[in-house]
């Protein structure tokens, strides 16, 4: 499956458009009267949930993976996906 670099791109546009919308949300807030000290609990705050979200998410797929390959004897492969879970645990 080639996408010739179209799903990247879409996904760096998308990551840009979210950047633009935050940068822009974030001016009308301050604007606004909201404080410095408190968008940015906010943000630390939405940040941590969205972040347990994915851990969530990539936690239950890589122990799917491991559920797999542990049914299809294939051991060679779980190496590889025990360095991947590393790679996401310090990442």
């Amino acid at each position: 499956m080639e996408s010739n670099g179209r799903i990247e791109a879409f996904f760096m546009v998308l990551v840009q458009l979210a950047y633009a919308t935050i940068s822009v949300l974030v001016k009308l807030v301050t604007k606004d009267g909201m404080s410095i000290q408190v968008l940015t609990a906010y943000r630390f705050i939405f940040g941590a949930a969205f972040s347990f979200f994915l851990v969530l998410i990539f936690e239950r797929c890589i122990q799917i993976l491991l559920f797999s390959i542990h049914e299809n004897k294939n051991f060679g492969s779980l190496n590889y996906l025990s360095m991947a879970k590393t790679l996401l645990c310090y990442f």
